[in-house]
Formats: C-alpha cells, sequence, structure tokens
C-alpha cells in the first residue's frame, strides 16, 4: 500500500498525502533522519542504515532484535529480513557494525537495475 499511494485491490485505504508525510524526512534541516512511523536514509553516508544504492524516498524501519524492513519507491522494492540478532546472546552487534540487513538491500537493487 504504501508503494501505491494507500491504495490495495483498486481500494483507496490511505490517502496519498498521508503516505507522502509519513515517509518523508520531518526535520531535514536539523538533519533527523526520521520519518513519522518510519526511518530514512541517513544525511551522513557514514552512516549505514539503509541501502546505499537506495534513493532518497526510500524508508523503513529495523527491530532490536535485527528485524528490518526497507522500500523504495524508485525501484518498487520492498524487502524485509528476519533474523534474531540476540540468540545466543544480546551483545552480538554485528548485524548492525557489518550493516548486514542494508547489504541485502543493496544486492536486491543491482538485481533490479540488471
Amino acid at each position: 500500500m504504501y508503494l501505491n499511494e494507500g491504495q490495495y485491490g483498486g481500494k483507496k485505504y490511505i490517502q496519498p498525502d498521508v503516505i507522502r508525510q509519513c515517509t518523508a524526512y520531518q526535520f531535514p534541516e536539523e538533519k533527523i533522519r526520521r520519518g513519522i512511523g518510519f526511518d530514512k536514509k541517513d544525511f551522513d553516508p557514514a552512516i549505514v542504515n539503509a541501502p546505499t544504492l537506495s534513493s532518497a524516498g526510500s524508508f523503513g524501519h529495523s527491530g532490536y532484535t535485527g528485524t528490518y524492513a526497507w522500500a523504495d519507491p524508485a525501484y518498487d522494492m520492498v524487502y524485509v529480513v528476519l533474523t534474531n540478532r540476540v540468540y545466543p546472546t544480546r551483545y552480538n552487534a554485528k548485524i548492525s557494525t557489518l550493516s548486514v540487513r542494508p547489504a541485502i538491500g543493496d544486492h536486491i537493487i543491482r538485481c533490479l537495475k540488471k
């Protein structure tokens, strides 16, 4: 629905303006990457919270336990990564420090571009 301006199955559930507002940077002048309910690509390219190849219009959410969902309207793409970062211990941070979840998105985008 978010990639289709609030429509699903030919029925409109959410107004397009609401979708645009929820998936937009809310305070870009302050370099805050948050939207309403969604994360956005960080302004600092050294911070990899999203696929580096994703567009500025992309948005998503990452969870503490390793779950991750990212959407990019420019590529008509949504992907979800389900992991359990906290097993066997919650101190395992490799999924974040190695940017595994955004790297999966970059791989998908490269495949879509072919």
